[in-house]
Protein backbone atom coordinates (compact mmCIF):
# COMPACT_ATOMS: atom_id res chain seq x y z
CA UNK A 1 0.00 0.00 0.00
CA UNK A 2 1.20 3.13 -0.78
CA UNK A 3 1.67 5.92 1.55
CA UNK A 4 -0.50 8.43 0.37
CA UNK A 5 -3.07 5.23 0.17
CA UNK A 6 -2.33 4.78 3.60
CA UNK A 7 -2.68 8.65 5.19
CA UNK A 8 -6.14 8.45 3.25
CA UNK A 9 -7.41 4.97 5.11
CA UNK A 10 -6.50 6.38 8.01
CA UNK A 11 -8.43 9.32 7.97
CA UNK A 12 -11.59 7.69 6.96
CA UNK A 13 -10.63 5.50 10.24
CA UNK A 14 -10.21 8.92 12.38
CA UNK A 15 -13.74 9.95 10.39
CA UNK A 16 -15.89 7.09 11.02
CA UNK A 17 -14.35 6.89 15.34
CA UNK A 18 -14.94 10.75 15.61
CA UNK A 19 -18.58 10.31 14.56
CA UNK A 20 -19.33 6.95 17.08
CA UNK A 21 -17.82 9.34 19.62
CA UNK A 22 -19.77 12.16 18.77
CA UNK A 23 -22.93 10.09 18.99
CA UNK A 24 -22.19 8.11 21.81
CA UNK A 25 -20.91 11.19 23.91
CA UNK A 26 -22.99 12.71 27.44
CA UNK A 27 -26.40 14.20 25.96
CA UNK A 28 -26.64 12.20 22.71
CA UNK A 29 -26.93 8.52 24.60
CA UNK A 30 -30.49 8.26 25.66
CA UNK A 31 -31.41 9.87 21.90
CA UNK A 32 -28.97 7.84 19.42
CA UNK A 33 -27.83 4.53 21.63
CA UNK A 34 -30.73 3.40 23.11
CA UNK A 35 -32.87 3.55 19.57
CA UNK A 36 -30.53 1.84 18.05
CA UNK A 37 -30.25 -1.04 20.30
CA UNK A 38 -34.26 -1.15 19.39
CA UNK A 39 -33.63 -0.95 16.12
CA UNK A 40 -30.76 -3.49 16.13
CA UNK A 41 -32.97 -6.49 17.88
CA UNK A 42 -35.54 -5.74 15.39
CA UNK A 43 -33.54 -6.58 12.65
CA UNK A 44 -31.77 -9.21 14.43
CA UNK A 45 -35.82 -10.32 14.72
CA UNK A 46 -36.11 -10.01 11.07
CA UNK A 47 -33.21 -12.11 10.33
CA UNK A 48 -34.12 -15.29 12.80
CA UNK A 49 -37.41 -15.21 10.66
CA UNK A 50 -36.07 -15.36 7.46
CA UNK A 51 -33.28 -18.44 8.38
CA UNK A 52 -36.08 -20.47 9.80
CA UNK A 53 -37.71 -20.25 5.93
CA UNK A 54 -34.49 -20.33 4.23
CA UNK A 55 -30.53 -21.28 5.03
CA UNK A 56 -29.03 -18.30 3.69
CA UNK A 57 -29.12 -15.25 1.96
CA UNK A 58 -27.03 -13.87 -0.70
CA UNK A 59 -26.68 -10.41 -1.76
CA UNK A 60 -24.10 -7.94 -3.26
CA UNK A 61 -21.44 -6.76 -0.50
CA UNK A 62 -21.95 -3.14 -2.23
CA UNK A 63 -24.08 -1.43 -4.55
CA UNK A 64 -21.08 -0.88 -6.91
CA UNK A 65 -17.62 -1.34 -8.27
CA UNK A 66 -14.64 -0.57 -5.96
CA UNK A 67 -13.28 3.02 -6.19
CA UNK A 68 -9.87 3.81 -6.57
CA UNK A 69 -8.51 4.59 -3.02
CA UNK A 70 -8.55 8.21 -2.06
CA UNK A 71 -11.43 8.32 -5.19
CA UNK A 72 -14.32 9.37 -2.71
CA UNK A 73 -12.12 11.36 0.29
CA UNK A 74 -14.36 14.44 -0.71
CA UNK A 75 -17.62 13.12 -0.70
CA UNK A 76 -17.65 10.58 2.58
CA UNK A 77 -21.88 10.42 2.04
CA UNK A 78 -20.73 8.50 -1.23
CA UNK A 79 -18.51 6.27 0.59
CA UNK A 80 -20.60 5.91 3.38
CA UNK A 81 -23.37 4.49 1.14
CA UNK A 82 -20.99 2.00 -0.46
CA UNK A 83 -21.09 0.06 2.57
CA UNK A 84 -24.71 0.36 2.81
CA UNK A 85 -25.62 -3.62 2.04
CA UNK A 86 -23.32 -4.66 4.74
CA UNK A 87 -24.46 -3.10 7.52
CA UNK A 88 -28.06 -5.09 8.40
CA UNK A 89 -25.86 -8.28 8.65
CA UNK A 90 -22.68 -6.15 10.79
CA UNK A 91 -25.93 -4.68 12.76
CA UNK A 92 -27.57 -8.26 14.02
CA UNK A 93 -24.52 -9.39 14.85
CA UNK A 94 -24.72 -12.61 12.96
CA UNK A 95 -22.02 -14.33 11.12
CA UNK A 96 -21.39 -13.35 6.90
CA UNK A 97 -19.13 -14.27 4.38
CA UNK A 98 -18.35 -11.60 2.14
CA UNK A 99 -17.08 -12.69 -1.88
CA UNK A 100 -15.24 -10.90 -4.02
CA UNK A 101 -17.85 -11.34 -7.69
CA UNK A 102 -14.35 -12.03 -9.87
CA UNK A 103 -13.75 -14.90 -7.29
CA UNK A 104 -11.97 -17.63 -9.45
CA UNK A 105 -13.05 -20.04 -6.71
Amino acid sequence: MKKQDLKVLVAEVQRRIMIGTYVLSSGYYDAYYLKAQKVRKLIKNDFDEAYKKVDAILTPSTPSAAFKIGEKTNDPVSMYLNDIFTVPVNLSWITSNFYSSRCRC
